[in-house]
């Protein structure tokens, strides 16, 4: 046991050199909300409360560089027992360091780790639900912590809830019909494992809420959900086209919006964040929920427009799967951003350290991520010819089967939760970029697993 908290340690300070590349832990431009709700306790319009108050417990009030650490800590921890349940036998603590270093150097891993975001929980979430359903000899204590860790991450970011819920929904009903048509030799998931990770998840819708009504008296999950998927009508054309359809009709006259057809904004951020926005101009998060349900239910439930949703949430989900470069939101931040300014607020003894970090000094040009973001593409190219190869030959019904459940589990996960972000915001390679290392990792352990049954067909096909 003391051994592999020494190897999780050691995976932990390697994915801390990405913070101390950088100079000070990374920012986005959310950060210093986060930092902002942890801190005066409040619970923000757009987002939970629960990373604000996860970094406000374990800065110690004193320094940032304690909550990257605990981040690399969770990080390290669940892929060291991820990789010992892909490897199996062929698990070592030493190829656990190695392919740390690896991800580390090569991939985004440590650069969301070692940011000030709840976005390193999204790879956490995903891989403790893959522990929970497939490890096949977990001890109590490693149940406990997989449990709570999907918690964790459940309660951190609302996209992971709904992630969670299509994953395994959709993931058990496929593995049903791939077993039971003999497509796979897999044998079949247990029901009760499925039914464990539902349940965190279940949990953790009850939690957010519970928590909100801790701080501040409302039992509600989500203060701004009306207000994104406004803008994400908004970006995607429907609102427009809404209003052009059905301002002139008397149910909808009296809506605030109608004043701005032909001028809504073509992106989510311009609807929400510019200056004397459309947004703030028809009542902002607390005075536009009534008028902007009453066009969110009716894209919802008149066929013609339910339609046309779905069409362009889909067709932006498979954007999203195809932006995933490193660097998204990594600029430079301030003097008067939101990030500064909660630095100098509070932790005012480290403010020239994040002044002259790479992020921050010189205008952000110590940060390149071009060459990295080649090697990522390539990864991922490799991958998908790979998978193409899998899954168009027999080679799938002669490899490890075990490993080949363990393997569509990853990619569905990547897959929805492209989907979920792109189809329910609008596509940014933060989103993906986020979990995108997932499916090179995954691919790669499953050749070096199957490397035989790999080399044989390659033999039979030259």
């Amino acid at each position: 046991m003391l051994k592999k908290f020494i190897y999780i340690l050691a995976g932990a300070i390697v994915l801390l050199f990405i913070g101390i590349y950088n100079g000070y832990p990374l920012f986005f431009s959310d950060s210093g909300t986060y930092i902002y709700s942890g801190f005066e306790k409040f619970v923000p319009y757009d987002r939970p409360i629960t990373y604000g108050l996860f970094v406000f417990f374990f800065s110690l009030k004193k320094s940032l560089w304690f909550v990257v650490f605990i981040q690399n800590l969770i990080t390290s921890y669940v892929l060291y027992e991820a990789l010992s349940l892909l490897l199996a036998e062929k698990f070592s603590n030493f190829r656990f360091l190695l392919i740390t270093s690896l991800l580390t150097f090569l991939s985004g891993i440590g650069w969301y780790s070692n940011q000030i975001m709840p976005d390193f929980f999204t790879p956490v979430f995903i891989l403790s639900l893959l522990l929970i359903l497939f490890h096949p000899k977990a001890t109590r204590l490693q149940q406990v912590l997989w449990y709570g860790l999907v918690i964790l991450g459940g309660i951190s970011h609302f996209s992971h809830l709904l992630i969670g819920l299509v994953v395994l929904v959709i993931y058990y009903v496929l593995q049903l019909i791939l077993v039971n048509k003999k497509v796979i030799g897999a044998q079949k998931l247990a029901l009760k494992k499925v039914l464990i990770g539902m349940s965190a998840i279940i949990l953790s819708w009850f939690i957010v809420p519970t928590i909100n009504y801790a701080v501040e008296g409302e039992f509600a999950v989500s203060k701004g959900s009306h207000a994104f998927l406004m803008a994400h009508l908004a970006d995607n054309g429907m609102l427009n086209k809404f209003l052009k359809e059905n301002c002139d009709k008397p149910e909808y006259a009296h809506l605030q919006l109608c004043n701005y057809t032909d001028k809504i904004p073509a992106t989510l951020a311009g609807f929400l964040w510019d200056n004397n926005s459309v947004f703030e101009n028809t009542g902002s998060w607390e005075g536009s929920k009534e008028e902007y349900q009453i066009i969110i239910n009716a894209n919802l439930t008149k066929p013609k427009y339910l339609f046309w949703n779905v069409l362009k949430s889909s067709t932006y989900g498979l954007i999203q799967f195809t932006k995933f470069d490193l660097g998204d939101g990594l600029s430079p931040y301030e003097e008067w951003s939101p990030p500064h300014q909660q630095i100098k607020k509070n932790f005012s003894d480290q403010l020239n350290s994040y002044s002259n970090s790479r992020q921050n000094k010189w205008g952000g040009v110590g940060l390149s991520f071009t060459v990295l973001n080649y090697i990522q593409r390539a990864c991922v190219i490799f991958s998908v010819i790979f998978l193409l190869w899998l899954f168009c030959t027999p080679l799938y019904k002669v490899v490890n089967q075990k490993g080949l459940m363990l393997l569509l589990f990853i990619l569905l996960s990547v897959f929805i939760n492209a989907m979920i972000l792109g189809g329910l915001n609008a596509p940014a390679d933060r989103f993906q970029a986020r979990v995108m290392w997932l499916m090179p990792l995954v691919v790669f352990v499953f050749i070096y697993t199957n490397w035989a049954e790999i080399k044989k067909a390659l033999k039979s096909n030259a």
